[in-house]
């Protein structure tokens, strides 16, 4: 622009390749117009010439070639000192260009310390201290520094993390597949790693290992007398899952447990040396000795049930209960209904019939109202007369384990 100065880059001197290019010039010229008249003027010709004229003529040129020879003395003198003069003022101009861009670059190498010594600190504090309101441009990076004060909570995120369908993460290597395709441990196993895992790793304030980490002392565990008299004043309303052990005791105590006999089996055939622990009563019935078992056989067999046995308790049980079962189904009672219905009774996954084993109906689920009993022939089978509707069947022989009742329809 008018008035500024030029870039430093900015170059409007003479380079030597040009001052050569007019030396050459200006010499190939002089050749042409000096030196190509010469050899004519010196050449065999004129030696001729000086001869026929003898020692007192003179040699004398035509006009042609005095014009020519004056007019290459003129052209020399005047491209030479105009050469000269080139030369001189490009040696001279260029010193001072260096000298100017020297001091160009010398103000910009200050100019970029300033910079960055001053200015660059106050550019600095500029940008931290700019409020991000003025800035909030979908994409910007201002917009995305002030979105990052909404940030989900920890908690948030981990909820996410858990909540997620692993159905949508299953690209190949990703924690999504291997998630999806790791097999789910069994609950034993849980169980196993959960009672062997180390408390120490589990003590943070709040936590469910800090609660029993708190209360592991000695002073703190109940006994075994405790636990024992706890777990059989548990009522057995609470713990009625299929296939539980309170569902057992109470199918047991509701009349589809085992007999009095398979019972009373069970206890005697029951190796002593299992249960010795210090005031056990196998330990009791071990000190006793061997003369003392008949009379041991004869106070258990003698004993009256239910007798003064409070409800609930095993006595009553198999005085009350099983004993009424087995002593309705102890003879051959078809009933006496309107439907002949004939059940049969086979292993289950085999097929095979069960021969000789008793089976008993009744009316309703809990096995209270029986109707009909007897026992299986050789084909497992059983003809009962009975009335239509839901018949409950209730199956037991030695060495089989039935799921009582079998629920039928009868037509």
């Amino acid at each position: 622009m008018q008035g500024e100065p030029a870039a430093f880059w900015w170059d409007d001197r003479l380079r030597p390749e040009t001052i050569l290019y007019a030396l050459g010039l200006a010499v190939r010229a002089a050749a042409i117009v000096g030196i190509v008249p010469a050899l004519k003027a010196t050449g065999p010709e004129l030696q001729i010439r000086l001869h026929e004229a003898g020692s007192t003529g003179s040699m004398k040129f035509g006009r042609l070639w005095t014009g020519v020879i004056v007019t290459q003395v003129a052209i020399t003198m005047v491209c030479l000192t105009s050469v000269v003069t080139i030369a001189f003022n490009a040696i001279v101009n260029g010193t001072d260009n260096l000298q100017v861009h020297a001091v160009e670059i010398n103000a910009n190498l200050i100019t970029a310390a300033a910079l960055a010594s001053d200015v660059g600190l106050e550019i600095a504090d500029a940008v931290w201290d700019e409020a991000l309101s003025g800035h909030l441009t979908a994409g910007s990076a201002g917009k995305a520094l002030n979105d990052t004060g909404s940030l989900p909570t920890a908690a948030a995120i981990a909820d996410a993390v858990w909540d997620e369908a692993i159905s949508g993460h299953l690209g190949a290597g990703s924690t999504g597949e291997k998630l999806n395709n790791a097999s789910a441990p069994t609950a034993a196993a849980v169980a196993d790693a959960v009672w062997d895992e180390a408390k120490s790793g589990h003590v943070a304030a709040g936590s469910f290992g800090e609660e029993v980490q708190a209360h592991a002392l000695t002073t703190d565990v109940p006994t075994t007398g405790a636990i024992a008299d706890q777990v059989w004043d548990e009522a057995l309303s609470g713990h009625l899952t299929a296939g539980s052990t309170g569902k057992a005791l109470n199918d047991a105590s509701a009349g589809g447990g085992p007999t009095a006999g398979d019972i009373a089996d069970a206890v005697w055939d029951e190796a002593l040396s299992g249960h010795l622990v210090s005031g056990s009563t196998g330990r009791s019935l071990n000190d006793l000795g061997a003369t003392t078992v008949p009379a041991i056989t004869a106070a258990v067999w003698g004993e009256a049930l239910p007798g003064a046995f409070p409800a609930g308790d095993a006595g009553w049980i198999l005085g009350t209960r099983l004993d009424a079962q087995i002593s309705s189904i102890s003879g051959n009672s078809p009933g006496s209904g309107a439907v002949e219905f004939e059940y049969t009774l086979t292993e289950e996954g085999s097929g095979n019939p069960i021969a000789d084993a008793d089976v008993w109906v009744t009316t309703d689920v809990a096995g209270a109202n029986v109707v009909a009993s007897g026992r299986t022939d050789m084909n497992g089978q059983i003809t009962f007369y009975l009335d239509s509707g839901t018949a409950y069947f209730w199956r037991q022989k030695s060495g089989f384990n039935f799921t009582n009742p079998d629920t039928e329809i009868v037509p």
